[in-house]
């Protein structure tokens, strides 16, 4: 039961691929402990330093995810575990150097620009087939109609 009441103390960082601090990120722990449940949750949000904490908690281990919208999260980076009872590889945290997180800004997205002339047709209906970027005749087969 010792190893199951452990103090968890724990400071993270988080920052984008420039090593700027993200401000808002969200920072979900998960930690075993000797609830009914067995595992507590918690979450909170970066400060605009980046920074984010975890105190006075009791358990055996830790699990920590970062992401935020706008971000994708790094492989490796962005998801770790803690151990605060094996003697050997006992996580020791220290609130002078947190563990840093890294999240990687998305690319603003693209605009779609799509141009379409219509040309009226005496006999029947046309269509526009996106797969080969040109006007068809609706009833020459081969039109897919999509909902």
């Amino acid at each position: 039961m010792f190893d199951w009441k452990q103090p968890i103390n724990f400071w993270g960082q988080v920052l984008d691929e420039q090593d700027q601090p993200v401000q808002g990120a969200d920072a979900e722990f998960s930690w075993t402990d000797l609830s009914k449940a067995g595992t507590s949750r918690m979450g909170v949000k970066s400060n605009e330093k980046g920074l984010f904490e975890l105190v006075n908690k009791r358990g055996k281990n830790l699990s920590v995810v970062v992401k935020k919208e706008g971000f994708h999260q790094v492989p490796g980076e962005f998801f770790r575990a803690f151990e605060f009872a094996d003697p050997i590889e006992r996580f020791v945290p220290d609130s002078n150097k947190p563990v840093v997180f890294r999240l990687k800004r998305m690319a603003p997205a693209e605009p779609l620009k799509l141009m379409v002339r219509f040309a009226e047709l005496k006999n029947g209906t046309i269509a526009l087939d996106l797969s080969q970027g040109r006007i068809v005749r609706a009833d020459s087969g081969g039109v897919k109609s999509f909902v």
